[in-house]
């Protein structure tokens, strides 16, 4: 498999609803534009990415997976397993439900 010739940095945004412990997100990016002060909103497009899926496996640790959909299959799909990096102050993380 031939990977994209292209590397950048790809800001995903996705939007779903909370079912149980999970979150299934449609994702998008915004293409062809510049962070501000170079910010050109005529020239910023909105492109489908693909799925990803968040579940909270603790109240520390969720998983991410992601797919692609055929346009970007370059990226591929995975998943990863993520740990909480910071904590709410006067709340007990071992207890909380969010």
């Amino acid at each position: 498999m031939k990977l994209h010739s292209l590397v950048y940095t790809l800001w995903l945004l996705g939007n779903g609803l909370v079912q149980g412990n999970s979150s299934s997100l449609n994702s998008t990016f915004v293409s062809g534009t510049n962070f501000p002060p170079n910010f050109n909103q005529e020239q910023k497009t909105l492109l489908e990415w693909g799925e990803m899926l968040l579940t909270k496996l603790d109240n520390n640790n969720i998983s991410l997976s992601w797919k692609p959909n055929e346009r970007f299959s370059y990226f591929g799909e995975g998943s990863i397993e993520m740990t909480r990096l910071t904590l709410v102050k006067g709340i007990n993380n071992e207890e909380c439900n969010y």
